[in-house]
């Protein structure tokens, strides 16, 4: 799932604001460089530093979350708090969370081993029409769970899990709001 519109403009911002301390740095330091004062280079140097060096820290926190969203053995490991057996089989997964909510979704193969360990994680079965009211039903699963509230820090969050007991398909996801 891309980011939502105002994440990209805050980190725009942020980053602009970065750009112009490390300009501003720049110009100073090339100015003391010239005219050789030490103290303007200290004065250039000292944001220049700084700012390159928040900058690349951004960049690489930004570059990791994107990773780590969209890679769904993360998503499975940070969903239900154990590793995927080394049978699983991922088709999709992300997860996003910004302000006051977040969405999680996973679809992937797994052995039964794997699904009782999830539903044992404190999912409840309940009916496929009751499922059907509340959440959208992908597949064609045999089994439905709801797990709420789901624990991931919302004032309310949910997650709702269908599984084909034949092929061993999954289907996970997960909102919250505060």
């Amino acid at each position: 799932m891309p980011f939502p519109i105002i994440s990209v403009f805050v980190y725009l911002m942020i980053f602009a604001v970065i750009g112009s301390l490390w300009f501003l740095g720049l110009v100073a330091w090339l100015i003391g460089f010239f005219a050789k004062k030490a103290w303007l280079k200290w004065l250039g140097g000292i944001p220049l530093v700084i700012s390159t060096l928040l900058g690349l820290a951004i960049a690489g926190d930004l570059a990791w979350d994107v990773y780590a969203a969209h890679s769904p053995p993360h998503v499975f490991k940070e969903s239900f708090g154990f590793k995927a057996a080394p049978t699983t089989r991922f088709i999709s997964g992300y997860w996003s969370v910004f302000g006051d909510s977040g969405v999680c979704e996973l679809h992937f193969f797994a052995d039964p081993g794997t699904v009782r360990q999830i539903v044992g994680t404190g999912f409840a079965e309940m009916p496929r029409d009751t499922f059907a009211k509340e959440h959208v039903i992908q597949g064609s699963p045999t089994r439905f769970f709801k797990k709420d509230p789901f624990g991931k820090g919302f004032a309310h969050d949910v997650a709702y899990l269908s599984v084909d007991d034949k092929t061993g398909e999954v289907y996970f996801r997960w909102d919250g709001v505060d």
